[in-house]
């Protein structure tokens, strides 16, 4: 299988439809000299350094080469659900198009992991986290965590959850990504920012997930019980209860301690 090909006709299927994942339907209509096609294979060529430099190296042909703001303004053109197109789309033709490895002929061995990374500075972004350093001066910047689900053994990204960095909730990704798996044998590995009570008791409803869990030993393994308050939750309370349908229906809007319990109907002595 020739993965750089199913990569390519991956991104023609949403050049197609490149409408569906545009701001608007005017959007890529006239012809450029960066189309959605090169737009988007431009990104994914990227290597981390400024973008003068990138647009430099990608375009080394003067004639056709495209400013850094003229790039910008085609880029924002499209929206994020896009690349998360690609992305899905490209792994359903992974699997169509190639045997999946399998630990011991059995399972498919899942592992979630975190990392953090720092786009450009945006004033209005949600991802802003400010520090203090030793001076006491405030420095901020951008921040995401993303939280990457992959198959380590077919060695592929399976899913991806962004998160602001002092918003990331790496429990609730990890709970999600369960939920997205379908097979049927499958061992799910987590690192000690996903451990909590929630994520057992998804694997353990799940049929056919095997997990392995890394946790911290002392203070701080579960984090629910870590960010619990210090306190007692054991308290006594009174309110009144009802069997009848009739009567908490026209009550209850002034007796707010009313409590309707349903119950049996015509029941006997022996099932009460």
């Amino acid at each position: 299988m020739d993965i750089i090909n199913l990569f390519n006709k991956t991104i023609n299927d949403i050049i197609e439809n490149i409408h569906a994942f545009t701001k608007s339907d005017k959007d890529f209509t006239r012809h450029r000299l960066m189309d959605a096609e090169s737009v988007i294979k431009t990104i994914f060529r990227m290597q981390g350094q400024s973008l003068d430099t990138e647009l430099l190296n990608l375009f080394p042909n003067t004639e056709k080469r495209i400013t850094a703001s003229g790039f910008i303004q085609q880029k924002s053109k499209l929206t994020s659900r896009c690349f998360e197109e690609i992305f899905y789309t490209f792994n359903k033709k992974l699997e169509k198009n190639s045997k999946l490895k399998l630990l011991n002929n059995k399972y498919r061995v899942y592992a979630v992991d975190g990392s953090d990374f720092n786009p450009m500075w945006n004033p209005k972004s949600e991802n802003i986290i400010k520090t203090t350093n030793k001076s006491g001066e405030m420095n901020s910047y951008c921040q995401i965590h993303a939280n990457l689900l992959s198959d380590i053994i077919n060695k592929t990204f399976i899913n991806c959850s962004l998160q602001p960095k002092a918003k990331m909730n790496e429990r609730s990704a990890a709970v999600n990504f369960l939920k997205g798996i379908d097979d049927d044998n499958f061992i799910f590995i987590a690192d000690r920012g996903y451990m909590s009570f929630n994520l057992i008791e998804h694997c353990n409803r799940h049929k056919g997930c095997k997990y392995v869990i890394r946790s911290k030993v002392h203070h701080g393994a579960i984090r629910e019980v870590d960010t619990l308050p210090d306190q007692e939750y054991d308290n006594e309370i009174q309110f009144r209860v009802t069997t009848s349908n009739h009567y908490f229906t026209k009550n209850h809007k002034i007796e707010p301690d009313l409590h309707l319990v349903t119950h049996i109907r015509k029941h006997t002595k022996k099932n009460y």
